[in-house]
């Protein structure tokens, strides 16, 4: 359903909507790509007839198009290619009134959201799209609806042109575990950490050992990320380098979770630092998967850089826009995700770590999920010296919607240790940045 118009839906595409698929194509993709639209039009409408399998897709089960209505209208089109290989690629999502008059807000999310519908009902693990960076539009309505951007193609549909490609992963962990990322390694904590690089380092360095690690520390920062009994799921050591970079290496990770939420806050830690950073791994898929929800850009293939079986990968993240902190990712739980996402929750709060200590009113963060994202604006920021001061000041229904404060205390205490609540108690007060579509 469109938002505020009770007479919308979208509905299955059918024989008399041929001729409108077909104008949509031409007038919609004719501005970011060259190619007989009309032809691509009249592919996916043949298949129409044969129950949507598309007999020159070598690679595509079948395709389903979608049309949206508005009352009488149609107002957007929708075409979905269901992959072998468990994907599902939108091709393409088009808003587009026949009559020429304005279609209403939310008719690029209507369309969306039966994408996702339909991808997670024949199994798909994943939704993606291709997008000419030029289309700004839609770059800014995929990536505000979880979309990450997987990489780029120069004159792939058009010479000149760059064309993106956008996923969003459909498949969520069942569970979200409590984890802390910091940056403070004591003496007596180091061996510990030391032993979990040397076993876990990667890339593998060959004969390096614990004076090599030694020497890291000594010049640069170690950073960790442990579960709530100080389990140790990832570390990594970062090393400041000549021209104001920070080299990232080795990373060690035992445990996805841990690794999401290190690549997640790194930027923040070592955003006082250096102009950027920029870290070596030999990543596996759900690594990748990480490095560019958070935002991390591949930038380099280094073959027999390290071990001659291998080639390492170096991404990077800038730390600095115009002299001051990039946008600073903060990760956040999936219930209160959604929250923030549908307004109901307006105030976040956190414990006086130095990333969060440095959010001033006007600053812009990324709220982090699984994969998926959400950009706000920090109205105000408050300070509490404890979860009971917060409670009697605060409206706790605009930061723990449905809680009693006895209930919410609990559920913070368990969230936060006392140890970590003697930081001080920040409440930091959002607004998602304005979205259309």
């Amino acid at each position: 359903m469109v938002t505020g118009d009770a007479c919308s839906d979208v509905r299955s595409a059918k024989a008399d909507d041929a001729d409108y698929v077909r104008t949509a194509f031409d007038h919609c993709l004719g501005r970011y790509y060259d190619g007989d639209h009309i032809n691509h039009a009249n592919r996916i409408i043949e298949s129409w007839s044969r129950d949507g399998r598309d007999t020159r897709g070598l690679l595509s089960v079948r395709q389903k198009t979608f049309v949206l209505m508005v009352g009488s209208r149609r107002c957007g089109v929708l075409n979905l290619a269901i992959k072998k290989q468990g994907t599902c690629k939108i091709s393409p999502l088009i808003v587009f009134a026949e009559d020429g008059r304005p279609c209403p807000a939310g008719s690029g999310a209507a369309l969306l959201a039966v994408a996702e519908r339909e991808a997670l009902r024949t199994g798909a693990h994943q939704l993606y799209c291709t997008v000419a960076e030029k289309n700004t539009d839609a770059m800014d309505f995929f990536r505000r609806n979880g979309f990450v951007a997987s990489g780029q193609a120069q004159d792939q549909y058009r010479r000149g042109s760059t064309e993106m490609v956008l996923r969003r992963v459909l498949r969520r962990p069942s569970e979200e575990p409590i984890i802390s990322v910091g940056d403070q390694v004591t003496d007596d904590e180091w061996p510990a950490v030391r032993r979990f690089l040397m076993e876990h380092q990667n890339p593998r360095v060959p004969d390096s050992g614990e004076d090599w690690l030694d020497a890291l520390r000594a010049g640069g920062y170690v950073c960790r990320a442990s579960d709530r009994t100080g389990r140790l799921l990832a570390v990594a050591v970062a090393s400041p380098k000549k021209g104001g970079a920070v080299k990232v290496m080795p990373v060690a990770a035992i445990d996805q979770d841990g690794f999401r939420a290190l690549v997640v806050d790194l930027p923040s830690l070592l955003e006082k630092r250096g102009h950027k950073a920029f870290l070596h791994l030999n990543p596996d898929p759900s690594q990748v998967l990480s490095l560019q929800a958070a935002r991390w850009e591949l930038e380099a293939l280094l073959p027999e850089a390290y071990c001659v079986s291998e080639t390492a990968q170096q991404w990077g993240h800038s730390l600095v826009l115009d002299g001051e902190a990039t946008v600073r990712n903060l990760r956040i739980r999936r219930e209160y995700f959604e929250l923030i996402r549908s307004g109901r929750k307006t105030l976040e709060i956190r414990v006086g770590y130095d990333n969060i200590k440095r959010i001033t009113p006007g600053t812009d963060i990324r709220l982090m999920c699984d994969e998926e994202s959400l950009l706000c604006r920090v109205r105000d920021v408050r300070r509490h010296d404890s979860f009971e001061k917060l409670l009697a000041d605060e409206d706790i229904e605009r930061a723990l919607p449905g809680m009693a404060p006895d209930e919410a205390l609990t559920r913070l205490r368990r969230i936060y240790p006392r140890t970590k609540e003697d930081l001080g108690v920040y409440v930091l007060e959002l607004e998602p940045r304005a979205t259309t579509g």
